[in-house]
């Protein structure tokens, strides 16, 4: 994010509203590890979201696979960062993925993180996925309690079961 253009910097302001002093220096913080993250890992195929909550990496010969990281909303205690791969489906169902003329996302499995990660394990995902994108559906198979190979991540749901 090279610079923040005067539509992001009024989200930002919007979102930061209702914050706490508190909620605001952790939202920050947290802001400062997803930018760090991008910048040392962000690949070709990574953007950070609008609201900066969260990074959407959708490598390039991923079968339709991506993989987003999400910041904990702030003032939601119960809230975790978490790390989820999806997939896009097609919208028409007689149409096969890849020659499809629009799809929709759905997330397959999600990470709920008990610890923050760092800037550098999150740049870790992302180059992982950059220079292997089927490592997206490799990771889309694991149960509930694998541990997402080549990662410490720990799969803590599945929405497909």
């Amino acid at each position: 994010m090279d610079t923040l253009s005067d539509e992001t910097r009024e989200q930002f302001d919007h979102r930061e509203a209702g914050f706490t002093p508190e909620e605001r220096e952790k939202a920050t913080a947290d802001l400062r590890v997803l930018v760090t993250a991008h910048s040392l890992g962000g690949g070709r195929w990574a953007s950070l979201d609008d609201a900066g909550s969260g990074i959407f990496a959708e490598p390039y010969d991923s079968d339709g696979f991506y993989m987003t990281v999400q910041a904990p909303e702030p003032g939601d205690d119960d809230a975790s960062w978490e790390i989820e791969v999806g997939r896009w489906e097609p919208d028409d169902p007689d149409e096969e993925y890849g020659d499809h003329t629009s799809a929709t996302g759905s997330p397959v499995i999600g990470c709920a993180l008990p610890v923050a990660p760092s800037a550098d394990e999150i740049a870790h995902l992302l180059k992982s996925v950059d220079g292997k994108p089927l490592l997206l559906a490799e990771w889309a198979e694991a149960p509930v309690g694998a541990v997402l190979a080549g990662t410490t991540m720990v799969v803590t749901e599945r929405y497909d079961s």
